[in-house]
Order: C-alpha cells, then sequence, then structure tokens
C-alpha cells in the first residue's frame, strides 16, 4: 500500500537517503539511481526494505530525485507490501543532508533510521542498533553502527564508555577507532538539531552528527558483527553478488537458482515453466541465478557467479562468469564476459 498515516506511532520508521546520482557507478549512473541496479533476483532498494521490514521497521520514507519517475514507478510496484512515503527532493547538489531535511520537513513520528538507499544488511545488524538505541533511553540521541573493518574506511571514533568522539574526525579524546558500518539510527528530538545544521550549509549526516557530539549531546556506537554493503561502485556490486549468490537458498517463482559447488550440464534443450529456455550443450556453475523468460542458447557456460535478470538472452557459444546481467541484456554468440556488469548491449567492467 502507499504510504498510510501511521503519525504518532511508537515503533521505529526509516529515512532512506535515495535522491543522489551516484557518479562513481560510471555510465551505470546515467541510466538508473543506484538503489534500482538488480542483484540476484531483487533491486537493492526491494533487499533494504525487505531487511528493515523484518527487523521490525513500520514505514519507508524515501527522499528520490536523480531519475524519481523510475524510483516512484519501481516503489508503486512494491507498495502492496510496504508502507511507503516518497518525497520528491530538488536541489540535489545540496548534499545528503538536504534529501534528509527534505523528508523530515513535516515529520511527526517516533525514532527513524537513516540510511542509504545502496545499502544491503542483514536484519540482525539492523536488529543491533535498534536495541541498542532503544537500550540508552531517553538521554540517547543517536546510535551509529560501527564494524571492525570497513573497505571505505571511515573512521568512528570510539571513548571507553562507547560514546563517539567524532565522525571522520575527533572531536574530543578517545580510546579507540572502527570504522561507520553506514546506518544511524535518531531519537526524534534530533530534528531540530539536523535543520540547525541544514540552516547553517552544511552537506552531509555526517556534519550534522558532530554538531551534536560537539555539543556534548548523546551520541554513541554500537558494533555490527553481521555483514552489510555500501554500493559505491561496480567492485562493490560484484562482492555483493558474491555474497547474496552464495546465501540464495530459495529461488523466487519462476527463476532458477544453482547453488555453489553445483553444476549442470544440458544435454538436451529444456523449458522452463516460467518461459525460460535453455539449449543443448549448457553448462550452468553455482552460485548462479536465472530469472524467467531467458534464453540460452547452443554451448554458452554460465557461471560461477552469476545473476541473470528476466528477459536475459545469451546467444550460442558465450561464456560468463562474476557478472550481473540486468533484464532484457543480451551478450552476441562466441562472447566472453567475466567481472563485468551488462545491461542493454553495453558492458561495464569492474576494472573500468
Amino acid at each position: 500500500m502507499l504510504f498510510e498515516s501511521l503519525r504518532g506511532g511508537i515503533g521505529i520508521h526509516a529515512v532512506i537517503l535515495a535522491a543522489g546520482r551516484g557518479s562513481r557507478m560510471g555510465a551505470l549512473s546515467d541510466s538508473m539511481p543506484k538503489g534500482l541496479i538488480p542483484i540476484a533476483g531483487k533491486t537493492i532498494i526491494h533487499r533494504l526494505l525487505e531487511t528493515l521490514s523484518q527487523s521490525g521497521v513500520q514505514s519507508f520514507h524515501i527522499g528520490v530525485g536523480w531519475k524519481s519517475e523510475l524510483f516512484k514507478e519501481h516503489l508503486l510496484e512494491l507498495a502492496d507490501s510496504y508502507s511507503i512515503e516518497i518525497v520528491q527532493v530538488s536541489s540535489l547538489e545540496k548534499g545528503p543532508l538536504h534529501t534528509l531535511f527534505s523528508v523530515l520537513e513535516d515529520w511527526a513520528y517516533d525514532s527513524f533510521l537513516i540510511c542509504p538507499a545502496d545499502y544491503i544488511v542483514s536484519s540482525s545488524a539492523v536488529k543491533q542498533l535498534i536495541k541498542s538505541h532503544r537500550s540508552g533511553g531517553e538521554s540517547r540521541v543517536v546510535t551509529v553502527s560501527i564494524a571492525a573493518e570497513s573497505k571505505h574506511e571511515f573512521p568512528v571514533y570510539i571513548q571507553s564508555d562507547g560514546r563517539i568522539s567524532g565522525l571522520g574526525s575527533p572531536l574530543t579524546d578517545y580510546d579507540s577507532v572502527y570504522n561507520s558500518a553506514m546506518l544511524i539510527a535518531a531519537s526524534p528530538g534530533t530534528i531540530g538539531h539536523f535543520r540547525a545544521a541544514y540552516a547553517s550549509s552544511e552537506k552531509t549526516v555526517v556534519a550534522a552528527v558532530n554538531q551534536m557530539i560537539s555539543k556534548g549531546m548523546s551520541v554513541y556506537a554500537v558494533k555490527v558483527t553481521e555483514r552489510w554493503f555500501d554500493i559505491d561502485s561496480i567492485p562493490d556490486l560484484l562482492a555483493a553478488n558474491d555474497i547474496l549468490l552464495s546465501e540464495q537458498v530459495s529461488p523466487n517463482e519462476g527463476c532458477i537458482v544453482i547453488p555453489a559447488g553445483a553444476t549442470i550440464a544440458v544435454s538436451r534443450e529444456i523449458q522452463i515453466p516460467s518461459g525460460t529456455l535453455i539449449a543443448s550443450g549448457v553448462s550452468i556453475i553455482g552460485p548462479t541465478f536465472i530469472g524467467p523468460a531467458c534464453r540460452i542458447e547452443q554451448n554458452c557456460r554460465v557461471g560461477p557467479g552469476v545473476s541473470m535478470g528476466q528477459n536475459t538472452k545469451l546467444s550460442r557459444e558465450t561464456i560468463i562468469e562474476r557478472s550481473i546481467l540486468f533484464d532484457s541484456a543480451c551478450v552476441d554468440e562466441g562472447v566472453c564476459i567475466k567481472d563485468a556488469i551488462v545491461y542493454g548491449n553495453h558492458i561495464i567492467k569492474e576494472s573500468e
């Protein structure tokens, strides 16, 4: 359902920052927002809504900007399953704090999570954050998830009692340094402080939280021990695909999942009820995901580490390894692709 009024609820809600262009994705950013990129059968934003919902989040307030019409169309497809409010954000150059401010402008809810739309995380990690934030009582205004290891190496400076001394750089004395895991829980009392930071021309959520720290407010950290990904680049996307494929247990309706360690050799043409056709001589190596209505012609080799969206076509004698093929992608005869993204007839390699 599209957003139904939950004002005054005592649960936790999510503000999802989805307005940015995601320029580090290169040419892929010209076609779609990062949140709409499919991995193993679901878009990143769909996975995020699913995970947050499983973690107890009641409603989703999503600030969209770049290619917003595509985002809105996709979110409408998910509206029967989640309570979604879509907020159109203008002036994207003003940064993520502007997106947050746009969503919070008429906020009348309880505590909320702040997370980017290009974020993949386990439900147990989200539950860890929510539990820690609630256990801090009314005095705690913000809780930031941290991880001992992070590919982005964005430092969070921690005191011995778990209080944060600064994000990005220390504002006070600290005892240890961890890395941000990109997820924040905030109490409703912080809204005025986010607005004040925005009014002072700050552009990032980090800057706003640092202002709260400098004022002596209670900002704490919780260590996240479960997996999470912030999808900023093609290598990030392929790494997330590797993990999600290895975790996939049961396929979506009409899809095929070949688990890790398994290989299927097709001796004669087979037609799957979902419309997928696999010709003779095809070899599929797991982990691999194949969406509905795909066509794999003679003597192709698919996998390991491949996600194929629906209506994709592999012409004969193609080889695909560790790659993501978007819906309706086509690969010409005899082409070999590895460590790449394929959308339409375009191929973006991990190294580009």
